[in-house]
């Protein structure tokens, strides 16, 4: 069991003596600083109804014709549902 313990001790002091050596100070970044890993936000983006299934898609992703929007070729070609 001590050897155990010691050998616990020994990894921690290593981990914080690796962090020190390689300036890793990620935790005492200065206030209002976001970490440089941290993606900035991305814009919001429209999503809409498929005229088929009713689905929401974003606009990127679908298919627009005839005014209308599919969130496939697939549906597309089946066309709009008859409401």
């Amino acid at each position: 069991m001590r050897n155990l313990l010691l050998f616990l001790l020994i990894l921690i002091g290593v981990y914080y003596l690796r962090r020190l050596l390689t300036g890793d100070r990620s935790e005492g970044a200065a206030p209002g600083q976001a970490p440089p890993d941290v993606a900035p936000p991305r814009e919001a983006e429209l999503v809409l109804p498929c005229a088929q299934c009713g689905l929401l898609v974003p606009a990127s992703e679908g298919v627009e014709a005839q005014g209308l929007f599919f969130c496939s070729p697939e549906h597309q070609r089946l066309g709009p549902t008859r409401q």
